[in-house]
């Protein structure tokens, strides 16, 4: 059974990991600033380096959509141990952008695998991965038709076809996804190791 501070430590780190999100779809990119360490990586489909430069990405995007995008969170599931924490959070990731002349509505399944430490500040993110599962993509307005096939998207991996191939174009060849289960496991090796290092 946990202790009293495993619980707040648990319900800490859930709240930092929804706020982190919150605030970077409000765009306070200074309270997004603070739920990071100072050293704090990134990985996304657009984005790999650090915490400054995914705010200055984000902050002016090179994609139209990126200025968009709006995420929504399933409760994160947390492991702690000592002064490091791991937490994965299932979430959405929502874009309306337009597409051959045709209003989407874009959405995105992903992992979000944070690494958390401890700090004289409090839990800070360490660093926040994305895991691509699938994504999907539907005309907002019903009358509308998506003329997409499966030869048009053939090119690109099944994790994110449809954002590769309606904004993004090719994508990193080694970020994590689903259909490459390999990439998956070895970052959930390297995020274990790091957490009872």
């Amino acid at each position: 059974m946990l202790s009293e501070a495993a619980w707040f430590d648990i319900v800490t780190i859930q709240d930092l990991v929804s706020r982190e999100r919150y605030w970077r779809d409000r765009e306070d990119w200074d309270a997004m600033r603070s739920a990071y360490t100072d050293d704090a990586q990134i990985r996304v489909t657009w984005f790999e380096g650090s915490i400054d430069d995914y705010i200055e990405g984000s902050r002016n995007p090179s994609w139209d959509a990126a200025s968009w995008s709006k995420h929504r969170l399933s409760p994160s599931v947390v492991t702690v141990d000592g002064d490091r924490a791991l937490a994965e959070t299932s979430a959405l990731v929502e874009l309306r952008v337009e597409f051959n002349d045709t209003l989407i509505d874009l959405i995105i399944s992903v992992r979000l695998l944070s690494r958390i430490a401890r700090t004289p500040r409090g839990w800070k993110l360490a660093s926040m991965d994305a895991i691509y599962e699938k994504d999907v993509v539907t005309p907002v307005y019903p009358a509308d038709r998506l003329a997409i096939s499966a030869v048009d998207t053939a090119p690109y991996r099944r994790s994110y076809q449809f954002l590769a191939y309606g904004g993004q174009g090719q994508l990193p060849e080694d970020i994590p996804g689903d259909d490459k289960p390999e990439l998956v496991d070895a970052l959930y090796d390297a995020a274990h190791k790091w957490l009872r290092a």
